[in-house]
């Protein structure tokens, strides 16, 4: 049957979704919203957006004031800024909008899920495990919907909580392991018990 009806879809269509174009300079990024600290990698995701565009939708909410917030596409934002800071403009970005009502733990895990081809640090997935504890989720729940046991989810929301400054950037630089990181804040914990 080549014509269907307005309500009958094709085989395996299910809905459908609105992209929208949108200009990446009027868009905001909230000061702590992304767990991500480092940005490294920007002149290859700049290079790449100069030669190819931005390929992938960005993912936004709209805030009560009807600001579009970035939720996800920090990365692929900050470049797009730092092209157009060398004279080199892009007009607009292909975004999928969310409303105020969406709940950000969603977004955060989109987010996390979609960040495969530059994962987030350890001190970073910390952050973010963290935050999906304070909204009411167990660290199995966690472990479970990101793939991890829930032994690492426990570390790196520890390492995250409680080490020092300086032990998260040892971390951050490669310079010690999570495990390495953990033992050092049991043993500051056991310090401290101990005084």
């Amino acid at each position: 049957m080549l014509f269907r009806s307005k309500t009958e879809k094709a085989n395996g269509e299910l809905g459908k979704s609105t992209i929208y174009r949108v200009n990446p300079m009027e868009l905001l990024i909230e000061e702590g919203c992304n767990p991500r600290h480092d940005f490294s990698g920007q002149d290859e995701l700049m290079r790449s957006i100069q030669e190819n565009g931005v390929r992938e939708p960005l993912r936004l909410q709209r805030n009560a004031n009807g600001d579009l917030i970035v939720r996800n596409g920090h990365r692929r934002v900050y470049a797009i800024r730092a092209l157009a800071s060398q004279g080199i403009e892009i007009k607009s970005v292909q975004a999928f909008i969310e409303p105020a009502s969406a709940p950000i733990a969603d977004m955060l895990l989109d987010s996390i899920i979609a960040n495969d081809s530059k994962p987030l640090m350890d001190i970073e997935l910390g952050e973010a495990f963290a935050r999906f504890e304070a909204w009411g989720w167990t660290q199995g729940q966690i472990a479970c919907k990101f793939g991890k046991s829930q032994g690492r989810v426990s570390q790196v929301i520890k390492i995250y909580r409680d080490a020092s400054p300086e032990v998260k950037n040892a971390v951050e630089q490669g310079d010690i392991t999570p495990k390495e990181a953990s033992a050092i804040v049991k043993e500051s914990q056991a310090e401290v018990k101990l005084e």
